[in-house]
């Protein structure tokens, strides 16, 4: 069987003819497919056209599909939040329905602000890390107080520490640039 919850709201109707469905409301749409034991069936709402299907399935996955070109739309009203074009790439906050060649594009919301843009949270706190374009320069920025650190998963190669010092070979830079087990190498210098 099929429940169709329309809630509290008087004015919500449901058609059916047997060939095609109709829902009129401004309330949200709840539809349950009722199974006593078992796996559960799936559930797909498509439109006439079979361009555009959303569905769970048995497995508890859940699947948004347009066939054929289509990209998927995430929309606030007239505004494009999100769109996942159907090549793969994805554009958050582009506000437009066009999306770049890049694999991921982030459109930061204002250009007032350094804290916008990527932002990565760590999980034990609130300390972010921010990749952006701010004020006409690209920017890697940090939590006030906390080290930006270029490295692999297995080594730190350098950090810039808050005060501005950058260290080489070491996690506590004492100047402007602190450079340890290494050399310097000027290959063609002129001056020094």
């Amino acid at each position: 069987g099929l429940t169709v919850d329309c809630g509290s709201d008087t004015d919500t109707t449901f058609t059916f003819n047997g060939s095609s469905a109709q829902w009129e409301t401004n309330t949200e749409l709840v539809v349950k497919p009722r199974h006593p034991s078992g796996t559960p069936p799936t559930l797909t709402l498509t439109d006439l056209n079979n361009q555009f299907q959303s569905g769970i399935s048995s497995s508890g996955h859940l699947t948004l599909r347009a066939n054929g070109s289509g990209n998927l739309y995430f929309q606030n009203g007239g505004t494009y939040l999100m769109i996942l074009a159907n090549n793969g790439n994805l554009a958050i906050g582009n506000s437009s329905s066009t999306v770049t060649n890049a694999r991921v594009f982030i459109k930061t919301g204002v250009d007032n602000t350094l804290a916008q843009g990527l932002v990565i949270e760590r999980s034990s706190n609130n300390d972010r890390g921010y990749i952006n374009y701010q004020g006409g320069g690209f920017q890697f920025r940090s939590t006030v107080g906390d080290p930006i650190v270029f490295g692999e998963t297995d080594a730190e190669h350098m950090r810039i520490i808050p005060d501005g010092n950058v260290g080489i070979g070491t996690t506590a830079p004492a100047d402007k640039l602190h450079i340890s087990g290494g050399n310097i190498l000027l290959q063609n210098a002129l001056e020094l």
